[in-house]
């Protein structure tokens, strides 16, 4: 390889690559970057006896990265994404955007946080214009603007961020998605934004995801006796015998453990409900009502079962 730098009045230094056939051209006051300054002009089409002051020349017009440059490095060899290149992701505004403070919150999350809902629509509105993928981009504790959003309750823009591709699955720190959080704290109106919104699949596919205590969506209801969320998800298609992970419970033993008549009334009503399924203790929800010494559950229970059996 011949190499040839020069430093005068232009500052400029330039690198023939004879084993690749291509001139490249550097230019110190450039942006910086591995393929910054290459330049258009070939060696076959520049004479030997090319002047040193035309050398010295700044291009006078811009030059894109080539495709496929013909150099022995590959460009994935240097660690860059391609959204790295894009102007739009060098912008001032957008780059402060998708800074993350000490808690690793970006300004859509402190947005959300703080309710200013105009803000969060504009920054929506940006990032979907520039890389979506933000849009899922979680905090230090895994929660990604979907969390923060069921969190404060904006229904708005729940629905705007299901709407713009977000996804529902996503899991925090403790394994919960969104609707883990809407069925724990009992908004309903979330819930049915997301079976409205949401895809069928990845929606179904949340509701019975099982969080880090062993939970899905369901036992979170059930146990948060939120009758109307343990309806929207049930009403969704949801299996109403899934078991949880701590106890092997199904929801039937969710509302006997809880002793409340109106939401075992509820359960008992539902065609598919499992009556013999157990619990690692071994234990049908009736065994459970006779354990716990709640009487008034277990009768009911029984004739229940009684009233099956009889048909």
């Amino acid at each position: 390889m011949d190499l040839k730098t020069s430093n005068t009045e232009g500052d400029m230094s330039y690198a023939s690559l004879e084993e690749d056939g291509c001139p490249l051209f550097f230019n110190k006051d450039a942006e910086s970057g591995y393929f910054s300054g290459i330049s258009n002009v070939s060696l076959k089409e520049e004479s030997l006896s090319l002047s040193k002051q035309r050398l010295l020349e700044p291009p006078t017009e811009s030059r894109k990265t080539p495709e496929s440059p013909g150099i022995s490095h590959p460009l994935k060899q240097l660690n860059i994404s391609s959204s790295s290149f894009s102007p739009a992701i060098q912008n001032e505004e957008f780059s402060k955007m998708v800074c993350r403070d000490k808690d690793g919150d970006t300004q859509l999350h402190t947005s959300i946080w703080q309710k200013k809902i105009q803000t969060v629509f504009y920054i929506i509105e940006c990032i979907v214009s520039v890389d979506r993928g933000w849009l899922d981009f979680p905090n230090l504790k895994l929660q990604t603007p979907l969390h923060a959003a069921t969190l404060q309750r904006m229904v708005e823009i729940v629905a705007l961020l299901i709407e713009e591709r977000a996804d529902v699955r996503l899991c925090d720190d403790q394994g919960d998605t969104l609707l883990h959080i809407a069925s724990r704290e009992g908004y309903d109106d979330i819930v049915r934004t997301v079976l409205d919104t949401g895809d069928r699949q990845q929606v179904l596919s949340c509701i019975e995801t099982l969080n880090y205590y062993g939970q899905t969506c369901l036992h979170i209801a059930a146990n948060g006796l939120h009758h109307s969320v343990l309806k929207l998800l049930v009403s969704s298609g949801a299996s109403v015998n899934i078991k949880d992970g701590m106890y092997n419970y199904t929801i039937l033993h969710c509302v006997v453990q809880k002793h409340n008549s109106e939401l075992l009334d509820y359960v008992l009503g539902l065609e598919s409900i499992a009556l013999d399924a157990t619990s690692y203790a071994g234990e049908t929800a009736l065994q459970l009502a006779e354990r716990l010494g709640f009487c008034d559950t277990a009768k009911v229970l029984r004739h229940h079962i009684n009233d099956i059996n009889s048909k």
